[in-house]
């Protein structure tokens, strides 16, 4: 009986001390991807595109997408893309799963009360 007490005591502190460990080293790849993806929001701002901007200007679909995804800015934009870091490009993508979802070609957008449309949120 003293043996299983001194296993399930050891077994407890040994998973104490992983999660302090996690705790202590949360995942700085992360937030850096996420600091790179923050700066490219950033710089679209300065150049003047909005958050909900819809059809026209619109931070996400006119500046943020175009420059992470590599495609060409739509051409409804009015204000040119600003000039990135190829690096901050780079880690973003990285710390992306996946990549986003565009909008369906078909789909309207439509703003929505607060202004913004289901397409350009961040």
């Amino acid at each position: 009986m003293a043996s299983i007490r001194r296993t399930l005591v050891r077994l407890l502190i040994l998973l104490m001390m992983l999660l302090g460990l996690t705790l202590v080293f949360p995942g700085s790849q992360v937030r850096a991807d996420r600091a790179a993806c923050d700066q490219i929001r950033t710089a679209c701002k300065n150049a003047g595109f909005v958050l909900g901007g819809g059809a026209r200007n619109g931070l996400l679909l006119d500046c943020f997408q175009p420059i992470v995804q590599g495609t060409a800015q739509p051409k409804s934009a009015s204000i040119p893309l600003p000039t990135i870091d190829p690096q901050w490009v780079n880690a973003c993508r990285a710390g992306r799963d996946s990549a986003p979802v565009a909008a369906p070609a078909n789909a309207p957008l439509v703003p929505a009360d607060d202004g913004q449309t289901v397409y350009d949120q961040i």
